[in-house]
């Protein structure tokens, strides 16, 4: 068995490609954290959702009801309420 010689290019080759995987690892676990948001029925309507806390001063009981009369989802006040503050931290915050 003999040793076949390491080529410098060979090297070179090897630690980019070791440097590209490095890079995909950290874009991916980017995009995961992202995923992590909750998948909240909520998400679906938060703009509308926004607009009738925000414009119209309604109460998380309200947008409640108003999302079981128009838009057949069933959440409590609670629900909503947390729902609400996740998502709008979430478009709050800077990328």
């Amino acid at each position: 068995m003999t040793k076949k010689p390491v080529n410098k290019d060979m090297k070179d080759i090897l630690a980019v490609e070791a440097e590209a995987i490095i890079e995909y690892k950290k874009q991916l676990k980017k995009q995961r954290r992202k995923s992590n948001y909750s998948r909240s029925k909520l998400r679906k309507y938060f703009t509308e959702t926004k607009r009738l806390k925000e414009e119209f001063n309604f109460s998380f009981e309200d947008i409640s009801l108003w999302l079981r009369k128009y838009k057949r989802v069933k959440m409590t006040a609670d629900g909503v309420r947390s729902a609400y503050n996740r998502i709008k931290k979430e478009y709050d915050t800077p990328e």
